[in-house]
């Protein structure tokens, strides 16, 4: 994991939460 993008806790009261993260071994999401 290179750079944590964001993450989103619209529903971190149902412990759902979502992180954008970037891996090294997939390059970056742009170009993924």
């Amino acid at each position: 994991i290179v750079n944590l993008l964001g993450a989103c806790t619209r529903d971190i009261r149902k412990r759902e939460v979502f992180i954008i993260v970037e891996f090294c071994a997939n390059g970056n999401l742009e170009n993924y």
